[in-house]
């Protein structure tokens, strides 16, 4: 999205031209008087080539006095034509390294300014080229297309959602019922070794009794 640039009116780029103008008759008044200076004194300096040499010294000096001042009121001069071109142009006003207006009492007092008092600052820290990169650089459209959803969602909601209470299911495993082993008879050792199959109804008499017992036929054994 383009910067929108703004300029002053109409109505003040001619107040600021009446100034201009104003300086700019001042500025030509110097400037004459200044030439007329310079030209006075190199006739003189011609007429006394043969005089005193000190003074002759000193118009030297006085010489290059005047011609620096005409070179600083000359230089003056192209900048308030410079000036009244950008008013022409209508940007007059309008800070060449951040593109916002400068200050109007600024410009009042420095009709040639063509920085803010940030650039000019800028400038002589040496930050004036990450000053421009900044005032030129681009916002960061999805940034604020962001923020923009996070300013509506807040302001249809009004509350934060509250948070959901964790549910902590557990998986509670019932033991294996072990099988129940068989129970073995308890065996003598005797009997073990014989091989003897003991069933519950045959009771065992003792030696004694067992005598008295009728001898068993031998047919009937057969």
């Amino acid at each position: 999205m383009a910067k929108e640039v703004r300029r002053y009116s109409d109505e003040e780029l001619a107040e600021f031209k009446r100034i201009i103008e104003e300086r700019m008759q001042r500025v030509q008044e110097e400037i004459d008087y200044l030439q007329e200076q310079i030209n006075e004194l190199n006739e003189r300096m011609e007429g006394e080539a043969t005089g005193d040499f000190v003074d002759s010294g000193t118009a030297f000096t006085e010489l290059q006095l005047l011609y620096t001042q005409l070179g600083r009121q000359r230089q003056y001069m192209r900048e308030l034509e410079n000036a009244m071109i950008r008013i022409r142009n209508k940007t007059y006003g309008i800070c060449t390294v951040t593109g916002e207006l400068i200050d109007k009492k600024r410009l009042m007092a420095v009709p040639t300014a063509t920085k803010s008092l940030i650039a000019k600052e800028a400038e002589k820290s040496g930050k004036l080229e990450e000053l421009r990169r900044k005032a030129h650089q681009a916002p960061d459209i999805s940034q604020a297309d962001t923020d923009n959803e996070d300013d509506e969602e807040k302001t249809t909601t009004g509350k934060k959602p509250k948070p959901q209470p964790k549910v902590v299911t557990r998986v509670i495993r019932k033991p294996k019922k072990q099988p129940e082993k068989p129970i073995e008879p308890v065996l003598d050792e005797d009997d073990d070794e014989l091989g003897v199959d003991l069933g519950i109804d045959d009771p065992i008499l003792p030696l004694d009794d067992a005598e008295d017992l009728p001898p068993v036929d031998e047919e009937e054994v057969d």
